[in-house]
């Protein structure tokens, strides 16, 4: 099933029952391919998007391309490969005009002993995000609201270490999140003067009653040397703060 050998895709709804099967029935170059089949359904799989558009022409690249133009702003932001919809595009906050390179993205994981809303709770909640992310969160977890965290709140500069001013960019309780992210201290000086913003997808996939996968994704990444330090150290923290997350999570 996809969702289980890939962080990059979940199921709609989160269900093992729209997982998509992996075989080798009907490959063309590569070994692999996908079986998206039924009528109004059973598989529904998604991939989101890094971050939000509203109108423009889009390419997505996958070793084959997928090329569609937007029209009018639908539910998510993601495409939906679906037995009932070919092509779904979502609703996201904005697009602005950037400059072309590869986006090196960061990806990280966990396995979390709990049930996908809280889950959810744990990145959407300020008193569990200070459990485990933070010093300081003021969450305001609908589109357009305050995603805003701090771990030297007593600074006078807001903007030192923290996510101020940062906004959620599109939501799905309890199924996965989008929201800008901005650099520490050492890196706001070009992360923070940047538009977009990097940009964070968290996603929550149901593989039981009590057991949930989180999967996030950090996207934006500039090329030159401070993007490339940059982006080394969110990968060393996303993975830190997810092991302390599951070691939090599972130990209660």
């Amino acid at each position: 099933m996809i969702t289980e050998v890939s962080d990059y895709w979940l199921t709609w709804s989160g269900a093992a029952q729209e997982d998509a099967p992996i075989s080798d029935e009907q490959a063309f170059s590569g070994s692999n391919s996908l079986l998206i089949e039924g009528n109004n359904g059973p598989v529904d799989i998604l991939f989101p998007f890094s971050q939000a558009y509203q109108e423009g022409e889009i390419e997505l690249s996958m070793m084959l391309k997928f090329r569609f133009l937007l029209a009018t702003p639908c539910k998510h932001t993601s495409l939906l490969l679906s037995s009932t919809s070919k092509i779904v595009i979502a609703k996201i906050a904005h697009m602005e005009e950037t400059e072309h390179y590869i986006d090196e993205i960061i990806t990280t994981s966990a396995i979390l002993h709990c049930d996908q809303q809280q889950a959810f709770n744990y990145f959407s909640e300020s008193n569990l995000l200070t459990k485990w992310l933070t010093n300081k969160a003021v969450v305001e977890m609908i589109p357009a609201g305050k995603y805003e965290l701090f771990w030297t709140p007593d600074d006078p500069d807001p903007f030192n270490n923290s996510t101020f001013g940062c906004k959620v960019l599109a939501v799905d309780k309890p199924h996965f999140f989008n929201i800008e992210w901005r650099g520490n201290a050492e890196q706001k000086g070009f992360m923070n003067n940047v538009r977009p913003l990097t940009n964070v997808t968290v996603l929550f996939s149901a593989l039981g009653e009590q057991l949930t996968k989180v999967t996030l994704i950090h996207t934006g990444w500039r090329p030159g040397d401070d993007w490339d330090s940059a982006r080394q150290y969110f990968i060393a923290a996303w993975g830190g703060a997810f092991k302390k997350l599951e070691s939090i999570v599972n130990s209660d």
